[in-house]
C-alpha cells in the first residue's frame, strides 16, 4: 500500500513539473518575441520611427471615418424606408400620415409640459401642506399656552395681527341683556356661517332667552378644528347693581370670551 500511494506522488509530482517546464517555455518564447520586437525599435532611424507613428494616427482617424460611415448608413438606411412607406402612398395620404405624424408630436409635447406642471403643482401642493402643518402645531401650541393662562381656546375671528374681532357688545341691564351687532365688515359672510349668530344679534332678551340663543353660536365654535370661542364686549348698565352684573357676567361668560368696557 506504502509503495502504490509512493509511486501515486510520483506521477502527481512528475506531471506538475512538465506543466512548470511547458509555462516557462512559453514565457520564454513570449520574452523572446519582445526582445525581437524591441531590437527592431532600436534599429530604426527617426524617420521610420514618424512614419510608424503617422501610420497609428492614420488608423486611428480610419476607425473614425469607419464609424461615421457606418453611422451614415444607418441614416440612409432609415431614408430609404421613408422612401419605400413614401412610395406606398398618394400624395394626400403621404401628406395625411405627416400631418397626424405632426400632431402626435405636438400632442406629446403638451403632455410633457402638463407633466411638468403637474410636478410643479404637487411641488407647491406639497409645500403648502408643510405649511399648514406648521399653522396647526402653532395654533395646537397657542391653545396649550392659553389654557395656561387661563383662556383656554384662541379665537374664532382674529385679525392679521393676531387680535380677536368681537362679535357682539352685551350690554348688563340686571333683569335683561342688550345684544348689538360689533362685528367688521368684513365677517359679514363668515357670521352666516355661524349657527344662531345673525338671530341673537340686536336683541333685548331675558337671562333664559339668552342662553337660549347663545347656544348654537357655542355649539358652532365647540366643533371648530382648533376649538375656538367668539368674543364680546362687555358693557354695563347705571341701573345695574354689582350683584346683577356679576351674575349676567357669569352668564355671557358660559358662551363667549369677554372684553369689559372701562
Amino acid at each position: 500500500m506504502s509503495i502504490l500511494l509512493f509511486f501515486l506522488l510520483l506521477f502527481v509530482a512528475v506531471s506538475q513539473i512538465r506543466e512548470v517546464e511547458s509555462e516557462a517555455r512559453r514565457s520564454a518564447a513570449e520574452v523572446e518575441k519582445l526582445q525581437n520586437q524591441m531590437s527592431k525599435v532600436k534599429n530604426l532611424s527617426e524617420s521610420e520611427i514618424q512614419k510608424a507613428i503617422e501610420g497609428a494616427k492614420k488608423e486611428k482617424k480610419i476607425e473614425r471615418l469607419q464609424e461615421k460611415v457606418s453611422n451614415l448608413q444607418r441614416e440612409v438606411s432609415g431614408l430609404d424606408s421613408l422612401i419605400q412607406i413614401r412610395e406606398r402612398y398618394s400624395d394626400d395620404e403621404f401628406d395625411e400620415l405627416v400631418r397626424e405624424a405632426s400632431r402626435n408630436i405636438n400632442r406629446q409635447q403638451k403632455i410633457n409640459r402638463l407633466t411638468e406642471r403637474l410636478e410643479e403643482a404637487q411641488s407647491a401642493l406639497d409645500s403648502t401642506q408643510n405649511v399648514l402643518g406648521d399653522y396647526r402645531a402653532q395654533s395646537i401650541n397657542l391653545t396649550r399656552r392659553l389654557r395656561e393662562a387661563g383662556q383656554g381656546y384662541p379665537p374664532c375671528w382674529a385679525d392679521e395681527e393676531g387680535n380677536p374681532q368681537y362679535m357682539y357688545t352685551v350690554q348688563l341691564l340686571g333683569d335683561s341683556l342688550a345684544v348689538r351687532p360689533n362685528w367688521p365688515n368684513s365677517r359679514e359672510g363668515d357670521l352666516k356661517e355661524v349657527d344662531g349668530a345673525s338671530t341673537l344679534a340686536g336683541r333685548k332678551v331675558s337671562r333664559g332667552r339668552f342662553a337660549e340663543l347663545a347656544g348654537p353660536v357655542l355649539e358652532w365654535s365647540k366643533r371648530q378644528d382648533p376649538e375656538c370661542r367668539h368674543f364680546v364686549v362687555i358693557e354695563d348698565s347705571e341701573r345695574t347693581t354689582k350683584e346683577e352684573f356679576k351674575d349676567e357676567l357669569l352668564l355671557v361668560e358660559r358662551f363667549f370670551y369677554k372684553y369689559i368696557e372701562r
